[in-house]
């Protein structure tokens, strides 16, 4: 279960000062207690998980690559810091967890303080109703692709597949292969059916068409489960449906 967060005590930290965040943030009456920014070369993330603990910040956003959040939360676990981490997309990868052999020795503080958001909505394997899309997964990979293990990032470049797959059905039914066929029929699908793989998504020629998902899924650290996530929960942000994506 997620636990409960009161608006008025809860402060968070962005790694990067991202504008619908801040945007949320302001609208939910959530202080933003600092940021730590940081860079791709950086090997030590003392001084910002210093900056955060100092100031409080007891829910941290990371906009980072998964190499960057192993040492980010190893360093958070050496400092005892315990606040609750929220991982963006980019910033898991299962391998984190390690193996059963030899589990990452930050495992239990991964499972205790940190979930990943993410788009998606059904897990590896989860073919339940709603679910369509991964059922096809999980068939096609069996099929084509069966000697390459579940892995998080493979979800991800199969939705970006079956995204195109549309596109170039729309473009057949339309007659027109050509490159100006092919973005009228990305222009004219309108929604995509993802089979909940990932949220509605839905294209179109004008900016106010092209809407992107506004729900997303929190995953806990479970390395028991093919891709080390576990649902907790799914949910639609008000907050970002009401964002002005187009000025």
């Amino acid at each position: 279960m997620v636990p409960p967060v009161d608006p008025r005590k809860c402060r968070e930290l962005d790694i990067f000062d991202h504008a619908p965040g801040t945007r949320s943030a302001a609208e939910l009456g959530l202080e933003q207690a600092v940021h730590g920014p940081s860079q791709g070369i950086d090997t030590s993330y003392a001084a910002p998980v210093n900056a955060m603990k100092t100031a409080g910040a007891d829910h941290v956003f990371l906009a980072s690559t998964p190499s960057a959040t192993g040492q980010i939360l190893g360093t958070a676990a050496t400092l005892g810091y315990a606040a609750q981490f929220i991982g963006l997309s980019p910033s898991w990868v299962g391998a984190l967890t390690g193996t059963a052999a030899q589990p990452s020795p930050i495992l239990a503080y991964m499972q205790r303080y940190l979930w990943v958001v993410t788009d998606a909505q059904c897990a590896w394997g989860d073919t339940k109703a709603g679910c369509e899309g991964m059922k096809e997964l999980i068939e096609n990979h069996a099929k084509f692709g069966k000697d390459q293990a579940p892995d998080y990032y493979f979800i991800f470049g199969y939705t970006q597949a079956r995204v195109v797959h549309q596109i170039l059905e729309k473009a057949v039914e339309m007659g027109d292969l050509t490159r100006a066929g092919v973005v009228k029929a990305f222009e004219s699908l309108k929604t995509v059916n993802m089979g909940g793989l990932l949220n509605p998504i839905s294209y179109g020629s004008e900016c106010k068409d092209k809407v992107p998902a506004t729900g997303s899924t929190i995953w806990k650290i479970d390395p028991a489960q093919p891709i080390s996530l576990a649902s907790v929960a799914t949910v639609d942000s008000p907050a970002v449906k009401q964002f002005p994506f187009c000025q």
